[in-house]
């Protein structure tokens, strides 16, 4: 059975939402290289930890790679579900951040 077209998405749809989640991971993406940038000039990323920040640039790199490299092939509801993996911590934490601000309470 083809995954495919066991999602009952309307026509259009999985692009959609598979393009969303793709934006949203490759932003994710990025804060994560951003963070790992940002610890090497200050020292945080060091030799002790250095094997955790690997793994998560990995994952960085590999989740949009991989959503990508599927959805050419065909299988967009296979990659949106792979491009969640980092779509939907993305989405939280900005709708988190986005709480904050919108809030109007002084957090400090």
């Amino acid at each position: 059975m083809n995954p495919d077209k066991s999602a009952n998405f309307p026509p259009g749809a999985k692009l959609w939402i598979y393009r969303a989640f793709l934006v949203v991971a490759g932003l994710t993406s990025s804060v994560i290289v951003i963070f790992f940038l940002l610890g090497l000039g200050d020292g945080s990323v060091s030799s002790l930890n250095i094997e955790i920040w690997l793994v998560g640039l990995a994952l960085a790199a590999g989740v949009p790679f991989a959503g990508t490299f599927l959805a050419q092939r065909g299988h967009h509801f296979i990659a949106t579900l792979v491009l969640g993996i980092l779509a939907r911590p993305g989405f939280l934490s900005a709708l988190f951040i986005l709480l904050f601000i919108l809030s109007g309470e002084k957090w400090i």
